[in-house]
Parts: C-alpha cells; structure tokens; sequence
C-alpha cells in the first residue's frame, strides 16, 4: 500500500480557525437502513469569521414520510461550538472519541453513533489533489450507523451502512458548474468513492478511490451515468463504472429511494440516497449531484424528486409515474 497520512481521533474534534473569510470547518453523515428503507443525511459546516453556520439535516421512509431542516448564515450561539460536539439548531455532532448525531425537532428526533471501518485516511493525499486545490483538510469514512429515529410518531430502530466526512479550512461555494461526489459502502470489505468536478474555469477532474478490507486503492477511470428528471436537477438511478490502477473493473447501478436538497451560500445538491447494486450485492449509495451550468445563485424553481420542503411532508406521486 502507498504511504498516506491518517489523521488521529483529535482531529474529529473542532479545530483552531483560521482567519480568512473563506474558512470553514463541517461535518457530514450520510447513512441507509435499507430493511427500514429509512435514509438520512446531515451536513453541518461553520463558518466562525462570520459567527454563521449552515446545516441541512433530512430523513425519509420507504413510505413517503420526510423531515428536513436547512438553514444557511444562521447566527452560532455559544454552545454550538466547544471542544468535544459542533452544532447548530437542536441538532449537534459530538466528536472524538465517540461519532454521535443527535437532532430534536418537534416532528422528528435522531440518536445515531457511527462506527468506523477503516483509518481516517488523508483524502487529499490519497486521490493526489493538491492541498491548494480544495481544502486544506479533508478525511472521509465509511461505517456504520446505528441508534434510534422517531419520525412522526413513530420510532425506527436503525442499523445502517453509512459514511462520514470531515473538513476544515478554505472553502469556495461558487466555484463549480457542476458536481458529483458519490460515496459507495458495501460493509466493512468494500467501499468506495468517486468525485467529478467542472469549475468555473472549464477545468474537469475526476478522482476517487476504492477501499477493501481497509486498503484504499486509487481510481484510474470512472464514468457516471446520471439520467435527469425534467426539473433539471433530481434523478432515480444512476450507474457508475471505475476501474482501479491495478486494472479492476466494477459497474455499479444505483436506485434512488429519495433525494435531500443541500442548499448552503447559494449551492445546492440534490443527495440522491439508496441502493448500490453490485454483482448480486446491496449496498448503501448517495449520490450528490449539483448542476449549475450558468453560475446562478438561486433555489430550483421546483424538485421533482427530492425534498425541498423545511418540516415534515410527505413524498408526492413521482413525476413520470
């Protein structure tokens, strides 16, 4: 195995910031229980320069039902961040030694610990982007979740594949036309990941790694195929065809079983949450796809297939359908 960083279990806890105006640190879980058929994200980012913070935190069930919540330069009040938990709202993310989400809303209550599979891997060392490029800082994990959901009224015991992220240091809201970051876990033998990226420059990247029984392994190709609603900006499947720099070769279908607006500083997401497929197995899949071609800050008009509605709701009738 090439020689990549890790970093230590301090370093999930808050950092010193620092003093531009474009720093930033957040924090990410994104998980499916597909037995429940209940899926969830949540992504928290700081942003102590400005005393603000932005968070979007959603679940859904097999049976329509929703929760989200996203807010974006909402005020940091002083317990939001200390050494051990960052939050904001009534969700909070205690980190270090224990990965624990915590959300308390009147419709909707989430306890969730996550479980590591592997080393916390310096991202950036291990797909060879340069520290300039993106930020300073940035690990991602696959694992497991598990814990409790009340989503209204009603109480889901939760054992899920998922995977986290954890960043700090300079980040650039408008510089993508588009997006795609997909997180790919199997269980605690193989997981994957893979980003495509178009900047505002006409620059395109692509990048991602493969990990099996802890060992990552670069990509040296992979090729998305994402088929888009008639909003634009939501989609139902996708494929995903990598192959490694040994020569391994996998295709991967994806299903969607719904999807989360991210929207944050005027960027916005779809986080297609659902089931990987591959060779006859089920894993956990959540693309994140933001298409942006013009540079446009403004919300979607309207999302076909993903919430975009604040508060509990539930899932309409899927267009097409």
């Amino acid at each position: 195995m090439m020689d990549i960083k890790t970093y230590a279990a301090s370093d999930d806890r808050p950092h010193a910031h620092g003093t531009g105006p474009d720093w930033q640190e957040s924090v990410l879980f994104t998980w499916f229980d597909e037995k429940n058929g209940l899926g969830g994200f949540y992504r928290l980012g700081h942003e102590p320069q400005h005393g603000a913070g932005n968070c979007c935190f959603g679940v859904f069930t097999s049976d329509g039902g929703r929760y989200r919540w996203n807010v974006t330069g909402e005020a940091l009040l002083a317990g939001d961040r200390t050494e051990n938990h960052m939050g904001l709202g009534s969700t909070r993310a205690m980190l270090g030694d224990s990965l624990r989400l915590t959300a308390e809303f009147p419709e909707c209550k989430v306890d969730l610990v996550f479980e590591d599979y592997h080393a916390r891997f310096d991202y950036l060392d291990l797909v060879g982007v340069a520290r300039d490029d993106f930020v300073a800082h940035h690990y991602e994990v696959a694992g497991s979740m598990a814990g409790q959901v009340v989503l209204a009224g009603r109480r889901y015991d939760i054992r899920a594949q998922g995977y986290r992220d954890r960043s700090w240091g300079n980040r650039f809201w408008n510089q993508f036309r588009s997006a795609r970051w997909w997180p790919i876990v199997f269980g605690p033998d193989l997981s994957m990941q893979v980003v495509h990226l178009l900047s505002a420059d006409g620059k395109f990247r692509r990048y991602g790694y493969l990990m099996r029984q802890g060992v990552p392994e670069q990509l040296r190709s992979s090729r998305i195929v994402l088929p888009v609603e008639d909003d634009a900006f939501t989609y139902q499947r996708a494929q995903l065809e990598l192959e490694t720099r040994s020569g391994e070769r996998l295709f991967i279908e994806h299903e969607v079983r719904d999807g989360i607006v991210l929207q944050v500083r005027g960027f916005a997401a779809v986080e297609g949450i659902g089931v990987a497929k591959l060779n006859g197995r089920n894993g956990f899949g959540n693309l994140e796809a933001n298409s942006n071609p013009l540079g446009g800050n403004q919300a979607p008009a309207s999302v076909f297939f993903a919430n975009m509605d604040n508060g509990l709701s539930q899932m309409k009738l899927r267009a097409g359908s």
